[in-house]
Formats: structure tokens, sequence, C-alpha cells
């Protein structure tokens, strides 16, 4: 998951964000059709990825927010990393992403 770079094919999903002089006025996302996705957890296995919680990381990066460290907030949405096929960790944001969504606006 990354924002306004060139993806590979191991990229999940990214966002471009064309910013005006006070907001965005466009955002563009692309989710990866190479990846194996699951719109469940009951339709999930162990090589797919869940669709929502990678929406959710690019959905906060059209809202203004970046990366956390993977290091010292694995848990958060915004981390860079998946936490893995069909986990549902990140399909909420956790109160450090609400904290920096609020610190946006």
């Amino acid at each position: 998951m990354t924002e306004n770079a060139d993806p590979d094919e191991h990229t999940l999903a990214f966002v471009c964000r064309l910013p005006s002089w006070k907001s965005v006025t466009e955002v563009d996302m692309a989710i990866n059709s190479a990846i194996p996705w699951a719109l469940s957890v009951d339709a999930c296995d162990w090589y797919s990825e869940l669709l929502e919680p990678t929406a959710t990381h690019e959905f906060g990066h059209v809202f203004g927010l970046d990366h956390v460290s993977e290091r010292l907030h694995s848990a958060l949405t915004m981390s860079p990393m998946s936490n893995g096929p069909c986990s549902t960790d990140e399909t909420s944001l956790g109160l450090g992403d609400i904290l920096g969504v609020e610190e946006l606006y």
C-alpha cells in the first residue's frame, strides 16, 4: 500500500492525489487486479487479501493521512504493510488514525 508511487506487482493498491492551492481537486485509487481479493472473511483463503482493509487504508490517504511506522504502529490502518491474508485488523481506523484525521480537520 503506497501513495503516489510507481507500483510494482506486489503493490496492493495506491492513491494519487492532485492538490490545488487549498484542497484536493482529484483523487484516483488503483487496486491491483493481479492480487487475489476476497470481499468477506468467509470467502477468504490463505493467499487472498481482504479488499475492505486495503480500501480503508487508501481512503486514509485520500483524506491526507500518511503512513505510520510499521515497527512502532503495525496495528494502525495507516501502517504501510498489510497484516496478512484474511486479516480484518485494519478494516476500521485505530485511535492513532482517528487522531491523525482530527489533527488535519
